[in-house]
């Protein structure tokens, strides 16, 4: 009777399981996809346009393959971008640390009683382009490419539409991420500039004149993060390194989703 109950219990997983792939599979083949009924209002004037609908389709992740698209609906998408995720039955957990080394605190203002603060992930990113966001700025040493570089770039108040560019590519050697404010930067820096848009390890920068370049990274290239930030996997519990297909530099590295945090 046991096993009778186990093989019914899996094969009801199975059935559930295609189901919703056949739903999901025949939502996305309709034709005009999944947002095509945002067309039909009877009213003209509300109406969403072509415009929107690629805003959305960006917003909502339907410009990723079928495929992908379907895994991440079933199982959550904070796992692009990573390096390593973490094998344990809870989050990795590790006390936030302050400039003199000590533990973060919280206090309670009515008990007085002080809260030590975590640090919580699941998922870890090695220092690099997933952990850049929209208008950090960052210093650039390096070297010039032989070729330019060709790739789009979302524009900066509709990011659905994209703007092909072909410019200056520079291979990053060591890259200072957010400078202090008030620093000039060195004599040897080859660029200065703001982050503009992240593609896998391809940065594109735009410095004071609203010139773009790319940035290629590579698995050489040094970071240097402000404290607290862009730290190496921690030593402590047993992580599983997933580089090789969700890294930057692995199988689905351009849709990486991690844009600043480790979660």
């Amino acid at each position: 009777m046991t096993n009778y109950m186990i093989r019914r219990v899996f094969q009801m997983m199975i059935v559930v399981l295609l189901s919703t792939m056949a739903i999901y599979m025949l939502l996305n083949i309709a034709p005009g996809g999944p947002l095509s009924g945002l067309r039909l209002s009877a009213d003209i004037k509300n109406r969403v346009t072509d415009q929107d609908i690629a805003r959305l389709s960006a917003y909502l992740g339907l410009d990723k393959p079928l495929a992908l698209r379907y895994l991440t609906w079933l199982i959550g998408d904070d796992w692009l971008g990573a390096d390593w995720v973490y094998v344990g039955l809870t989050q990795f957990k590790q006390p936030l640390m302050g400039k003199d080394n000590q533990p973060l605190y919280n206090i309670d203002r009515d008990t007085g009683e002080k809260e030590i603060l975590y640090e919580k992930a699941r998922f870890w990113v090695n220092p690099g382009p997933p952990l850049f966001n929209p208008t950090y700025k960052l210093w650039v040493w390096g070297t010039q490419a032989e070729q330019q570089e060709t790739i789009d770039v979302p524009d900066p108040v509709n990011p659905a539409i994209k703007r092909t560019v072909t410019t200056d590519a520079y291979l990053a050697e060591t890259i200072q991420v957010k400078p202090p404010v008030t620093a000039e930067p060195p004599a040897d820096v080859l660029l200065v500039g703001e982050v503009r848009h992240i593609e896998g390890s391809r940065v594109v920068l735009v410095d004071k004149n609203n010139k773009h370049y790319v940035v290629l990274t590579n698995r050489e290239t040094v970071y240097s993060f402000p404290e607290g930030e862009g730290k190496p996997v921690p030593e402590e519990g047993v992580w599983i390194s997933i580089s090789w297909l969700t890294g930057v530099d692995g199988i689905l590295g351009k849709y990486s989703q991690f844009n600043g945090t480790n979660h």
